[in-house]
């Protein structure tokens, strides 16, 4: 029976650890995981910007609009699709603003996802008491076919038959683990608070898909490596 305590000890106390330390990890990696780290980061942060960007503006502080619009004013207005029904003295912030805001913490969601994808691999790794460094995985020839495996399981069924095999728990600590970096990022930026609870929900939703998706990479890895030595 796994030791679930210890797990979420060791996988807490690894996502604390120093930067170099987890560098030191990270370079223990066959190249082959190291893509696809960069991939999964790169396809959640192009999908969760292009969400977000796409989300329709709201009200905010930026102005006031004095008058209402006139009813021919509002049906040109719908048919053009040119711009939104604004009732009177209602604040309203353009879309241009709003795409300009998640452009700004571009570079801290990506790194963030970045951290969700290896953190996730890595929590596989503690429940396999698999240590990278010790285990020497860059030398692995099987991990050479990790990113055609992965891309072939994600067109199947986006991962889901893959998904299923996570233990209950471990998945739950994964869950704790995107909260983590949701925290992270609140900090960094508080003025995200503003945001909506939809756009909150989306940003949430991919720390969690890229957390899962860094699993799988790691489950992928040894299966591979099981079907390489059984076929010897």
């Amino acid at each position: 029976m796994k030791d679930y305590k210890d797990i979420w000890i060791k996988w807490l106390a690894l996502l604390e650890m120093k930067t170099e330390f987890r560098i030191e990890i990270l370079d223990s990696l066959h190249d082959e995981t190291k893509a696809g780290f960069d991939s999964i980061t790169k396809i959640s942060t192009e999908q969760l910007t292009a969400d977000l960007e796409n989300e329709a503006p709201r009200p905010t502080k930026c102005d006031v609009v004095s008058s209402p619009l006139s009813a021919a004013e509002l049906k040109s207005a719908e048919a053009e699709h040119s711009i939104h029904p604004r009732s009177i003295n209602v604040p309203w912030c353009s879309a241009k603003e709003d795409k300009d805001f998640w452009k700004e913490i571009l570079s801290t969601i990506e790194a963030l996802l970045s951290f969700s994808v290896w953190g996730g691999y890595m929590l596989f790794m503690i429940a396999k008491s698999i240590d990278p460094v010790k285990e020497r995985l860059h030398e692995i020839k099987s991990s050479s076919d990790l990113g055609n495996k992965w891309i072939e399981n994600y067109q199947k069924d986006q991962s889901k038959s893959l998904i299923s095999e996570i233990n209950p728990i471990l998945s739950l600590f994964l869950e704790q683990g995107k909260q983590g970096r949701m925290n992270q990022l609140l900090l960094a930026h508080p003025e995200i608070t503003k945001k909506s609870y939809k756009e909150i929900k989306q940003i949430e939703k991919f720390l969690y898909w890229a957390a899962l998706q860094g699993y799988i990479l790691g489950l992928l890895e040894i299966k591979l490596y099981k079907e390489s030595k059984y076929k010897k």
